[in-house]
C-alpha cells in the first residue's frame, strides 16, 4: 500500500522543526539523532509504551495539553536541543542503562518504560519539551492547528481513523 500525502505532512513538520535547526523525516518509529539534529516521526504508535510516556509527561507538566503525537515530536526535538549537556561518558552510560532495562524487563514494556523515562537524556528531552510548550503557547497552538489539519488530511487520504 502506498502512503499518500506524506510529503506535505513532512513539509509542515519540517517548517516547525527547522526553527530549532532540526530536520524531521518519516520513519517507522519516533527517534532522534541528536548530533546530526535529525528526528524521525511516525503515525504508528505502540500503545503501552506511549501510554507510559504520556503519563510521565502529563504528571510532570499538567499545564500542557498536547496530543501524544505533539509530545513525542517535541520530546525528539528535545533530544537535539539538550544533546550539548552530555559528555561521551554520559552517552555511554545512557546506552548501557537502556540495554540493562531491555535485559531486565524484556517484553514487559510498561515496567521497562517506567524506568526508561527516568534515564538522564530521556528525562531532559521531556523536560525541554514541556518547558518549551509552556513558554511558547501561541507558537505551539498555531503549529498544533496546522499539524491537526495535516494529520486529518493525511489520515483521510490513507483511510486511517485519526
Amino acid at each position: 500500500m502506498k502512503v499518500k500525502g506524506m510529503k506535505k505532512f513532512e513539509k509542515i513538520i519540517n517548517e516547525f522543526t527547522q526553527t530549532f535547526g532540526v530536520t524531521a523525516y518519516w520513519n517507522p518509529a519516533f527517534e532522534a539523532l541528536p548530533a546530526q539534529k535529525i528526528i524521525g516521526f511516525t503515525v504508528v504508535v505502540d500503545e503501552d509504551m506511549n501510554e507510559v510516556f504520556l503519563n510521565d509527561a502529563e504528571v510532570r507538566f499538567p499545564e500542557v495539553h498536547a496530543s501524544l503525537f505533539l509530545w513525542l515530536l517535541m520530546h525528539e526535538i528535545g533530544h537535539c536541543m539538550t544533546d550539548h549537556l552530555w559528555t561521551p561518558d554520559d552517552e555511554t552510560y545512557f546506552k548501557r542503562a537502556k540495554r540493562h532495562l531491555d535485559k531486565t524487563f524484556g517484553g514487559d514494556v510498561i515496567r521497562k518504560n517506567n524506568w526508561y523515562h527516568k534515564i538522564g537524556d530521556e528525562y531532559m528531552a521531556t523536560k525541554w519539551a514541556g518547558e518549551y510548550m509552556i513558554a511558547h503557547p501561541k507558537k505551539m497552538a498555531k503549529f498544533n492547528k496546522k499539524l491537526n489539519e495535516a494529520m486529518r488530511v493525511f489520515c483521510k487520504k490513507n483511510g486511517i481513523a485519526p
